[in-house]
């Protein structure tokens, strides 16, 4: 059944999902989409993202079927939804076969773009589908096997005309230390012609939900490469990153899917939470995902 909110609304359009998968050292995500250029021109892709390559998958846009009410996307042979995914994808240089069933997940309380979502302006827009759950299954890639069970997985989504031409995300739900999620990003927007800096944060620790926003007051103190800083009220958000050899993803630009962006799903990172200048929690991980464009040293 296709129903997808946002057809013959405008020419210029894409969709994503981010669907990642993670066992220990070894990661592995996928993006199905589609995008719809300005031209007229569409098509339904999937992005398949490893600690060490990537993959651009394009199908037909009728390929494409969605079922908002349930979340369950399928691209050809392929299925993604909130109960788990089912792979069939065969090219002369990516063979993936699999089925990986999800436990509980965990959405966070209210959308993440607050008041936001409802500008009409607005060039992306982002939700948190589950900030963390159980995986149980295995994906046979290349000839690999990957198993799944007892990992952990995250599910997001984009939607819009183009990403920020300038923007840092971080994602980590895999913590020796302390079982913790978190997700954070900022970006630089134009909003009627206006610059602005926004941002959004969300962790889960311990029972508790934290969030920073541009809409509840936070501000940005550091945006760098490797170094973000974000206050809000008497919170306040260190992340620190250290670069390995990010991937080269697409990203959208007017619906096209012609813009490079870098990503490691599997990179070190240090989280830091104060509360009036209090230590929340100090954690550390090599399972994190950075993404990046833009943005300066």
């Amino acid at each position: 059944m296709k129903c997808f909110h946002g057809e013959g609304k405008q020419i210029a359009y894409f969709k994503g999902w981010y669907f990642k998968h993670q066992r220990k050292k070894r990661t592995i995500c996928f993006i199905p989409g589609i995008q719809r250029d300005q031209y007229g021109g569409s098509s339904a892709f999937i992005q398949v993202i490893t600690n060490s390559e990537t993959y651009y998958i394009e199908y037909p846009y009728e390929s494409f079927e969605y079922n908002p009410k349930h979340m369950r996307i399928k691209i050809g042979e392929n299925i993604f939804s909130t109960k788990g995914v089912k792979l069939n994808i065969h090219r002369k240089d990516l063979e993936i076969q699999g089925k990986v069933k999800y436990g509980h997940l965990t959405p966070i309380a209210y959308n993440i773009m607050g008041p936001l979502r409802y500008l009409p302006f607005m060039k992306c827009s982002h939700d948190i589908i589950s900030m963390a759950h159980s995986l149980d299954g295995k994906i046979l890639m290349n000839g690999k096997t990957l198993g799944l069970n007892e990992g952990k997985g995250y599910i997001e989504s984009d939607y819009g005309k183009s990403f920020p031409k300038t923007y840092f995300w971080a994602q980590c739900n895999d913590f020796k230390q302390q079982e913790c999620s978190i997700v954070a990003a900022v970006a630089d927007l134009n909003v009627l012609c206006l610059p602005i800096r926004g941002c959004f944060a969300v962790i889960q620790y311990q029972g508790q939900e934290y969030r920073l926003a541009s809409y509840l007051g936070a501000k940005v103190i550091l945006l760098r490469k490797n170094k973000v800083c974000i206050t809000q009220g008497k919170y306040t958000l260190y992340i620190q990153t250290y670069d390995r050899e990010p991937q080269e993803l697409k990203a959208p630009q007017l619906g096209t899917m012609n813009r490079t962006i870098y990503e490691d799903v599997s990179s070190y990172a240090h989280f830091r939470f104060y509360y009036s200048g209090e230590k929340v929690f100090d954690l550390r991980s090599s399972r994190a995902s950075v993404e990046y464009v833009g943005v300066k040293m």
